[in-house]
């Protein structure tokens, strides 16, 4: 197969779990891990130019341009084998050693460079909690693209009710027509003992992480007044989807809320993006900006 795949990084995720030893899994459990691995790139192509603990939302074009170009391959027995395939241009040879250093690699190939990166080093860090038991491990490991979307990916993978001897295999095959130059390690485990301590890296590492401040634009389409100002309900996109985004307003914020809602014109705002369940809002939001009707 990989003979096949000469211009493919494939990435393999094996199930190596007594439930999946006839090489089948329950159906709701792939549905699963598809999407879970989904969220797995998600994390990987973030954390390539920007490494966070914990990445909200508004993913670059850039890293959802990478995403929709991933393929899913045939499964393949071995318990059961998820395969990955990400497309990346062949390298081309340069006669003459370049001046300025070698050539920047493809987004392709740094993001799922920096998916092996980043397991590598969270087995690292669930190796030291065994030893010692402390967060700083996994927060000294964030710039190397551990987060916490990246934990509860791969726990969302793993799924529930494992057994002692079951674990998840993750490896690697590089694309022959842009071979691997970096050190990378060939295949990481995670034993079923490792994922209580990962879903507990996925929950400090996102209460601990930084806010972050997002900008959104879009038409202000319901306004409620409050005591001292009012929240205005702002229709936008997030990460290319149609959302909803809540934004309490003092008064004099809010005034310009009803002029943009008077006037269906878009408005721009900075602020602390946050979700709960299925509510987005902007915590501590700056200041409104109304946009021309030509924006």
């Amino acid at each position: 197969t990989d003979l096949n795949l000469s211009g493919t990084d494939v990435v393999r995720i094996r199930y190596c779990h007594a439930s999946a030893a006839d090489g089948t899994i329950p159906l709701e459990h792939g549905e699963r891990m598809v999407e879970q691995s989904r969220e797995l790139f998600l994390a990987a192509g973030s954390s390539v130019n920007h490494p966070r603990a914990y990445f909200a939302t508004n993913r670059t074009e850039e890293v959802r341009q990478f995403v929709q170009k991933l393929s899913l391959g045939q499964s393949e027995r071995g318990s059961y084998v998820l395969t990955i395939l990400s497309k990346v241009s062949p390298e081309l040879k340069l006669v003459q050693p370049p001046l300025f250093g070698e050539p920047e690699q493809p987004f392709e190939r740094k993001a799922v460079s920096r998916l092996n990166e980043s397991l590598s080093a969270l087995r690292g860090c669930v190796d030291s909690a065994g030893t010692k038991p402390s967060a700083d491990t996994f927060f000294e490991a964030v710039p190397k693209g551990v987060s916490a979307n990246l934990c509860n990916a791969l726990v969302g993978i793993n799924g529930k009710n494992n057994q002692s001897s079951d674990e998840l295999r993750v490896s690697f095959s590089w694309a022959r027509s842009r071979p691997m130059t970096e050190p990378a390690v060939r295949e990481i485990t995670f034993p079923s003992e490792s994922f209580p301590i990962i879903a507990e890296a996925a929950r400090v590492l996102k209460t601990g992480a930084p806010p972050e401040e997002t900008e959104i634009k879009g038409f202000v389409y319901k306004l409620q007044a409050t005591g001292s100002g009012g929240i205005a309900t702002v229709a936008t996109r997030i990460e290319g989807r149609p959302r909803t985004v809540k934004i309490e307003l003092d008064d004099s914020e809010h005034k310009k809320a009803i002029i943009a809602h008077d006037k269906e014109v878009l408005i721009r705002c900075r602020g602390d993006l946050t979700k709960s369940g299925q509510l987005w809002s902007l915590q501590n939001p700056g200041r409104i900006t109304l946009l021309p009707e030509d924006a």
